[in-house]
C-alpha cells in the first residue's frame, strides 16, 4: 500500500496439547499520515467523530502528534494533542482490522470529519 506501510508480525501459534497446530495469530499494524485541515482544527465535534469511527474496530487505534500518542477510541484523549489547522498526525492501527481502520480514518479526516467549512 502507497499511502500505509504495513507490517505483519507473527504473535504466536497456539498449540494442542497434542502438538497439532490449531491457529496462527497475525498482527497487524499499518499507519499514515494525515492533515487537518478543518477551519477550527481537531475540536470536539471532530474529536467525537473520529473516536465513533475507531471505536467500529477490533483494532488499538492511536493518534500521534508531535511524539504524543494517545487512544484513538477517547474524546478527551484525542482533545489533549491540541490539533489547530494544519496539523500533521499519525494514524496507527494494529489489529486484524487495521488496515479497514486506518483506511476509514484516514478518508474521515480527509472529509474534514463531514463537516463545511
Amino acid at each position: 500500500m502507497g499511502w500505509a506501510r504495513s507490517l505483519a508480525h507473527l504473535l504466536f501459534i497456539c498449540y494442542h496439547e497434542n502438538g497439532f497446530r490449531r491457529k496462527v495469530v497475525v498482527n497487524m499494524r499499518c499507519e499514515v499520515e494525515v492533515v487537518i485541515r478543518n477551519r477550527l482544527g481537531l475540536h470536539a465535534r471532530p474529536a467525537s467523530r473520529f473516536a465513533q469511527v475507531a471505536g467500529g474496530f477490533e483494532s488499538e487505534i492511536w493518534l500521534m502528534r508531535d511524539g504524543k500518542a494517545v487512544d484513538g477510541k477517547s474524546i478527551l484523549e484525542i482533545l489533549t494533542i491540541a490539533c489547530p489547522k494544519g496539523s500533521v498526525l499519525t494514524v496507527r492501527a494494529e489489529g486484524a482490522d487495521s488496515q479497514d481502520a486506518v483506511r476509514s480514518l484516514k478518508r474521515l479526516v480527509e472529509n474534514r470529519f463531514g463537516e463545511i467549512d
